[in-house]
């Protein structure tokens, strides 16, 4: 039954009074002309989608989530994502590096370069890798530890501590925000500015570095530091007023030492010492003296007396054609044409015979061929295998979660694993193709339906296709179920991956079983 409640005039009659409230309501469509909120409520804790006037701020709140709300008018926010690996905490300065799932992804800003010296907002709350939240990019901002600044000083980036604030004006200042109080529970006023001048100039960044390279494309003058200044327009006048030399013709022209270019340009090209340097003047005794490859000197020698020795002697030096007939035995080279036999190949002694013979392929001239690169392949620290130990992660969840690995039991060099930090993380050290095999061990510890589900993701986003496997089970006792993966994956150097679990309908109570989850990794090429 529903009754329409109806004032007799209008703007006539009231739902509840000061005194006695409606507790809640719901409504699917209200026509009103202004809301009044309660001026005397007391604090409010936020809620996704709570809309409240707070007496203390003066200001209308909005919740966003159980834990954060804006200040409507006082803040503007975005929502962004943390990828960097670790918890960016509140209060941090950070800038947008790029998108994930549309949503931005973010990095701490420091003034020590200017690649990282951006700035897009500040965390309104503590943000977990691979978590959303939210920062404040204009606006007030209450809660954050000022004691070490005063009120009224302007705030930029620090160039020593990533996500810090600075009162200190670094030599790539970039203005923040600006103290209101000073406290350990202290108010900000954000306002991101730009670059300024670096070193104390009076430039905007840009004006002075118009495609933000970090390289000065105008500048007013040019000083070296030690007072030598000098203006543009100073320049410029220099080299207006320089001229072509490649059109003088004469230096000194009308002086004692006239001299043409083609005077200098002869003088230059002449090859048979024009200045009678004689063999003691540059320290050779004779022509056995000259060193081998030397085929541009020329000097005064009885046994080089004239143009055409000269001319001998260079042709001489420059026979490639093994004028003297040196054998490969003179000079202990090997002929250009030669063979080995298993025997000389010394090299592989610390390989057995068996394993040697493996890379044999085929026979010529009764000789075995050998591929070095299937012996370089073999035996290049290409191997990985770490396990499980403790079991006890729980998969029966839909959110996926990562296999933690305690126990490393082969890491070549090429591999980096940690057993106690991020131990679900394998790192490959070298580009290449990977052959990968994966099981996952889990008991079920009731008689729910256990639908189980592994992957294989890169770096923390992206899930490797095809390499996805199911495993179902339904009993409270010795309900014990594997899940196995083999796969090719091509990885670049840096990438890591991990194996994830989540279940696909019903949850569960289902968890890992000590020893029987684990990875082995070989590199292929």
């Amino acid at each position: 039954m529903t009754r329409n409640i109806v004032p007799r005039n209008d703007s006539e009659g009231s739902l509840g009074t000061s005194l006695k409230r409606w507790l809640s309501g719901f409504f699917k469509q209200i026509y009103v002309n202004y809301i009044k909120f309660n001026p005397l409520a007391q604090t409010e804790s936020p809620e996704e989608g709570k809309l409240w006037f707070c007496q203390q701020g003066k200001g209308l709140k909005l919740g966003i989530s159980n834990t954060v709300y804006q200040t409507i008018g006082r803040q503007l926010l975005c929502r962004v994502k943390n990828s960097t690996g670790s918890t960016i905490t509140k209060g941090k300065v950070v800038f947008v590096n790029g998108y994930a799932d549309s949503i931005p992804t973010i990095q701490l800003s420091k003034a020590d370069t200017i690649n990282t010296c951006k700035a897009n907002g500040i965390t309104l709350h503590d943000i977990a890798d691979g978590e959303e939240g939210y920062i404040i990019t204009s606006g007030s901002f209450k809660g954050i530890d000022t004691s070490v600044f005063n009120a009224g000083d302007v705030l930029f980036v620090s160039p020593t501590n990533a996500g810090e604030l600075t009162n200190v004006k670094p030599s790539i200042p970039l203005a923040i925000a600006t103290c209101v109080t000073s406290d350990t529970v202290g108010k900000i006023i954000i306002n991101i500015g730009e670059i300024t001048a670096l070193a104390g100039g009076d430039m905007l960044q840009s004006v002075y570095d118009t495609d933000s390279d970090g390289i000065v494309d105008r500048a007013e003058a040019v000083d070296d530091g030690s007072g030598n200044s000098v203006s543009a327009s100073e320049i410029k006048d220099a080299v207006d007023k320089s001229h072509d030399q490649n059109t003088d013709q004469y230096l000194d022209q009308g002086g004692p030492n006239e001299i043409s270019a083609n005077d200098i340009k002869s003088h230059i090209n002449n090859n048979f010492n024009p200045h009678n340097v004689t063999p003691s003047q540059i320290g050779i005794n004779s022509t056995d003296d000259i060193a081998e490859g030397s085929t541009n000197l020329y000097y005064t020698d009885t046994r080089v007396s004239n143009n055409s020795d000269v001319a001998a002697n260079t042709l001489h030096r420059n026979n490639t054609s093994n004028p003297h007939n040196v054998t490969y035995d003179q000079v202990g080279a090997a002929a250009a044409s030669h063979t080995h036999t298993e025997s000389d190949i010394t090299d592989l002694d610390k390989y057995s015979q068996s394993e040697i013979d493996n890379f044999f392929e085929g026979e010529s001239n009764g000789k075995k061929l050998v591929h070095w690169d299937n012996i370089t392949n073999k035996f290049n620290n290409s191997l990985l295998q770490i396990h499980d130990a403790s079991g006890g992660t729980d998969v029966g969840v839909t959110t996926p979660v990562a296999i933690p690995f305690d126990t490393n039991d082969i890491v070549d060099s090429i591999y980096a694993h940690s057993t106690t930090i991020n131990n679900s993380r394998i790192t490959v050290n070298k580009s290449g193709l990977y052959e990968i095999h994966v099981q996952v061990g889990y008991a079920d510890q009731n008689s729910s339906r256990a639908n189980v589900r592994a992957r294989i993701r890169k770096n923390g986003t992206t899930y490797i296709i095809p390499a996805e496997a199911y495993a179902y089970g339904r009993n409270s006792t010795d309900a014990y179920a594997t899940i196995s993966i083999s796969t090719f994956i091509q990885l670049s150097q840096g990438d890591y991956i991990e194996i994830m679990c989540d279940v696909m309908g019903s949850t569960p109570t289902t968890y890992t079983v000590a020893n029987a989850s684990w990875v082995t990794m070989k590199f292929l090429r």
